[in-house]
């Protein structure tokens, strides 16, 4: 299938839809499926990078996506591993201050600190 295919199809499918035509159905359908996403990826983090430049050099998202892969996984060990290759000590979790300058920033009102601190645990070996 062309990409150009691929448009015309999802044109066709957007034509078909409109506000409104959920059912309570659908509507209850959805909402447990995001209660059951929620708990997949605990930290709702959505790599904005608002929270950046962190002044203390911490990689917030990315210590939040291996907190996040970790635990939708199931695969505590590769996150840890990760944690170790990826992120230098410099920039870990553990290297914040608790300045609160990124959760005044953050979209997603994340209590980044604390999120923080249960990643370190969680990602450290």
């Amino acid at each position: 299938m062309t990409t150009l295919e691929q448009v015309e199809q999802n044109l066709e499918s957007a034509s078909r839809s409109g506000i409104g035509m959920l059912s309570d159905a659908d509507r209850s359908l959805l909402a447990k499926a995001q209660k059951v996403y929620k708990t997949l990826a605990p930290i709702p983090c959505t790599q904005c990078e608002y929270c950046l430049p962190c002044p203390n050099g911490v990689g917030i998202p990315q210590i939040f996506e291996l907190f996040n892969e970790g635990h939708q996984f199931e695969n505590q060990p590769d996150a840890q591993r990760r944690y170790r290759g990826f992120i230098k000590p410099e920039n870990r979790a553990d290297q914040c201050v608790e300045c609160c300058q990124c959760e005044t920033l953050c979209p997603q009102h994340i209590e980044i600190i604390d999120w923080l601190k249960k990643a370190h645990v969680y990602l450290q070996v």
